[in-house]
């Protein structure tokens, strides 16, 4: 159908098969993660309370990771290549990636740290060598989450199985956490697929949640004739599950606390897929009336480089950690070097390669020009240099 090809939050036509709306939420993510990461890294905790405890609890917790990873789910459904070949491939480059980031952010800066006399010999907050090394963080969670999906997806061909699985995921994750060898490099494999150590913090087990449930959601919107009014609908789900998922942990007496995140036990799992789901609605509406704005198109920037972003400002905060300090700054300076990372990762990720890139074009094109036969330029004589018809 013609109005499958429409932007869902425009009703234009999509580049690169794109969504408008998943390239807000997407940028929104990964703002919530360099500010967060900052704060968790660079800042005073105690100052922190209030509403910008709220502000930071909210984009770096539910609209960060979470939203990220079902938006990565979703988005699926317009990738050039879904073959099960494709997606398996993209999951283990993935777990490389995310090996390189760690040895890069932590393993050699906490090395040479050490070596410099900067950092303490024990590490920095009780971090080893080796638990850097094999922290589990969102490139593991999005590479084993491809190579569920590539698994899955031959074996899923309705909307609710993708759900269905989903719920699995989140509860077989308490039965899996509490299963260690005490073999370093046994658990920490097995880290990606379950909590057994301090460094894991998105293990596929419950965190694939989002990008299973993320699937339903690209399937039923990619193929829908209406897909701004599928999104919102979805958005209105998300807000039932909010809902429920918070009475449940109001109910159970659920405390939101870093670790309990981390964790996502299936009552706070709820809340945060229907947050998520709640979140992408609200984009297709941002997406509606405020596309043009200056905020919205830096998002969407953002969104579309979100990989080399989020890679560049790890690499940020790991290293500043040695000048700044860990856990230093009072909450101005935090705040204030919250901006700095976010405009330097911005330089780095965005912008110079953006300028490289046109000054790589303008290049080839003048080389073009160079090479070009003057008498390509003179005026045809029609019947003599005309084509024939």
């Amino acid at each position: 159908m013609a109005s499958e090809t429409r932007t869902a939050g425009t009703g234009e036509a999509p580049k690169a098969g794109r969504v408008l709306a998943f390239d807000i939420a997407r940028g929104v993510a990964v703002f919530g993660m360099i500010v967060i990461h900052v704060q968790k890294h660079w800042g005073q905790q105690e100052p922190w309370f209030g509403l910008p405890n709220l502000f930071l609890s909210v984009i770096g917790g539910p609209l960060a990771a979470p939203e990220f990873m079902l938006v990565m789910g979703a988005s699926v459904a317009w990738s050039h290549r879904t073959d099960a070949r494709s997606l398996a491939k993209r999951g283990v480059l993935m777990l490389a990636a995310g090996l390189a980031l760690n040895l890069a952010r932590g393993t050699l800066p906490l090395y040479l740290g050490q070596a410099a006399g900067v950092i303490p010999a024990d590490g920095i907050g009780g971090f080893t060598a080796w638990g850097l090394t094999v922290t589990v963080d969102v490139f593991q969670l999005a590479g084993t989450a491809f190579l569920a999906i590539a698994a899955l997806r031959p074996l899923l061909r309705h909307d609710l199985a993708w759900i269905g699985a989903a719920i699995a995921v989140t509860l077989v994750a308490p039965v899996l956490r509490p299963i260690a060898t005490g073999f370093l490099p046994i658990d920490g494999a097995l880290g990606v697929l379950w909590a057994t150590g301090r460094s894991v913090y998105y293990p596929f087990f419950p965190w694939a949640v989002f990008p299973l449930v993320g699937m339903a959601v690209g399937r039923s919107v990619h193929r829908s004739a209406t897909p701004e009014r599928t999104l919102l609908r979805w958005g209105a789900v998300g807000v039932a599950a909010m809902l429920a998922g918070g009475l449940v942990m109001g109910e159970q007496l659920v405390t939101l606390d870093t670790w309990g995140y981390w964790r996502l036990d299936p009552p706070l799992a709820l809340t945060l897929t229907g947050v998520a789901l709640a979140w992408t609605g609200a984009c297709v509406l941002i997406a509606r009336v405020a596309a043009q704005t200056r905020l919205v198109r830096l998002l969407v920037t953002w969104g579309r480089g979100v990989t080399r972003l989020y890679v560049a400002h790890w690499i940020i905060v790991a290293w500043g950690l040695g000048y700044v300090g860990y856990l230093a700054l009072p909450l101005p300076a935090t705040i204030a070097a919250m901006a700095v990372v976010l405009v330097t990762s911005d330089l780095l990720a965005i912008r110079l390669p953006a300028w490289w890139a046109a000054g790589a074009a303008r290049a080839r094109a003048s080389a073009g020009d160079r090479d070009r036969d003057p008498e390509d330029d003179r005026p045809m004589t029609p019947g003599i240099d005309a084509e024939p018809a």
